[in-house]
């Protein structure tokens, strides 16, 4: 389960439409770099495609202003525990990778656990909770400018995969 933080935005709806949308059917917008470098992340670490996934995100409505614009944390904690973790309960998946920091905060403090206040140390102390993990990762938008390079946002997905590898045996991602 790949969680992300919101979906869309006032300014998104102002935009022309694209029809590509419609022609592709898939419930994302391919070209937007959070969904290219999660499709990159997520086939080279995992060697899965999104439709593989059951991605979703921690704030389900519309907000307000530009796509960058930031959600009060009081809304992103209770999207987390009216929303977002409801959703991993009916879901049960054995790994929840959670982009951003705050995001992950927010899942965090609805499962009533903590969060490490930086997020390399986040990323290094995944939660365990009622036979899932959640895993937090920088935002895919920003993941290298965040963790300072590609070669470290490799570093920071690959024992993610290896623990999600070891877990559930290889016999459960396609052949790899």
């Amino acid at each position: 389960m790949v969680i992300l933080q919101d979906w869309a935005s006032e300014e998104d709806f102002n935009k022309p439409f694209d029809p590509n949308l419609l022609d592709n059917a898939i419930g994302y917008t391919p070209s937007a770099p959070t969904n290219r470098n999660l499709k990159r992340r997520l086939h080279d670490h995992f060697n899965i495609e999104i439709k593989d996934t059951y991605a979703t995100n921690l704030f389900p409505f519309i907000k307000p202003g530009r796509t960058s614009a930031p959600i009060p944390y009081n809304l992103l904690k209770r999207a987390a525990r009216d929303y977002a973790v409801p959703q991993i309960d009916i879901v049960q998946p054995r790994l929840v990778i959670v982009l951003g920091h705050l995001s992950f905060w927010a899942i965090a403090e609805a499962l009533k656990q903590k969060a490490q206040a930086k997020l390399k140390d986040s990323i290094k102390n995944p939660i365990d909770h009622m036979g899932y993990r959640v895993w937090c990762q920088a935002h895919t938008a920003w993941d290298a400018a965040k963790l300072g390079s590609l070669a470290a946002v490799d570093e920071a997905w690959a024992p993610m995969a290896e623990w999600y590898k070891r877990e559930l045996g290889a016999s459960s991602l396609r052949s790899m």
